[in-house]
């Protein structure tokens, strides 16, 4: 509650509480990054960047409604979300408790999750409920999922990279990810050809706006679906005009 109160008390200050849409995500490469070694900042400027947020704001641009994004720790983000103090989060997948308290647009983002672990400590991914060490990073849809499907979680750090750097030290026998943001961070790490992986399934990213804002602004997923459509065949057109 007193995270809530701040943010409420820092957009009174600016003078735009309630004039923007105002949304939360996390600092994730590639879907939504500061550059590496630049500090987070609560509301997102212009170095934050990635394919998620730049198609969140393309869409917004085009609708010519103000958007305001604040930078979180991904668990926080949704529970700000739930709590209805922000009007929505990115980027997520789909899960029946996000479907609760929110709707979700069109995909702004594919995903893969994906098992990884040690080529030298072999993983039978068929048989993974019997005492393999499972990590999965806190506040992921990923964690949601292995626990209702009876996975027993042997770590949950913050971070993807916390992840990779557990399996890396054999802390872990395998870890579940996204595919994009794990493997950005194995090549960084010159980890790639150290590991095994298997794809889980395939689950794409959303942007979730709260049912309480959509009751003020009903019409406001589907003029976000129109704009970005608009915003995806611009990304298109300039892929050709590239080649």
């Amino acid at each position: 509650m007193r995270c809530i109160s701040l943010l409420s008390l820092f957009f009174v200050s600016l003078g735009v509480f309630g004039k923007p849409v105002v949304l939360a995500t996390h600092n994730l490469s590639p879907y939504g990054s500061y550059p590496v070694g630049m500090p987070i900042e609560l509301v997102a400027n212009e170095q934050f960047r990635g394919f998620a947020v730049d198609r969140v704001r393309c869409a917004f641009n085009k609708m010519g409604q103000e958007l305001t994004v604040l930078v979180v720790p991904w668990a926080r983000a949704q529970r700000l979300a739930e709590s209805s103090e922000v009007d929505g989060f990115f980027a997520g997948s789909q899960n029946n408790y996000r479907d609760s308290y929110a709707q979700r647009t069109a995909v702004i983002a594919e995903q893969k999750w994906k098992w990884y672990w040690l080529k030298s400590n072999p993983q039978n991914v068929n048989d993974l409920k019997s005492g393999a060490r499972i990590g999965a990073f806190i506040g992921s849809n990923m964690s949601r999922w292995l626990e209702d499907n009876g996975y027993p979680i042997f770590n949950r750090p913050n971070t993807t990279k916390q992840l990779v750097l557990l399996l890396k030290k054999q802390r872990l026998d395998i870890i579940i990810a996204n595919n994009l943001v794990a493997e950005k961070l194995l090549n960084e790490m010159e980890m790639m050809e150290e590991v095994d992986s298997s794809i889980v399934k395939d689950k794409p990213l959303y942007l979730f706006f709260t049912k309480r804002n959509l009751k003020e602004r009903p019409e406001l997923v589907a003029q976000f679906n129109r704009q970005l459509e608009a915003c995806y065949l611009e990304e298109t057109n300039g892929a050709h005009l590239l080649q």
